[in-house]
């Protein structure tokens, strides 16, 4: 499934920093400011899963809290260049990652 896709990624990619299970307390966690968001209570504070605000923020393309400023990676880009160039690729791995986000959101 998408979202089974998107823990490898995260496991690979995010956990370091947002912690395995995506509540901001990863190894890397505690040299970093600002901390690492709470990835598992994105619904709780907005009401709504905002997909759009984390695909964004993943592509590096949100110019409110972009990857990159401050502080975090431009993911988007790093999954490009994994995908040799093919966007679709890129895009795809990124919403398999949504997904799983989606996924880990507390009741």
């Amino acid at each position: 499934s998408a979202a089974e896709r998107g823990k490898d990624t995260f496991r690979q990619s995010c956990a370091v920093c947002h912690g395995e299970r995506g509540n901001g307390k990863g190894q890397a966690a505690s040299a970093l400011e600002p901390r690492p968001t709470d990835l598992t209570t994105l619904v709780k504070r907005s009401g709504s899963f905002p997909a759009a605000h984390v695909e964004a923020t993943i592509k590096g393309t949100d110019p409110v809290l972009a990857h990159g400023t401050p502080g975090m990676l431009v993911w988007g880009a790093l999954f490009l260049a994994d995908a040799n160039g093919n966007q679709a690729e890129a895009d795809a791995r990124i919403g398999d990652l949504v997904r799983f986000i989606e996924s880990i959101q507390v009741k």
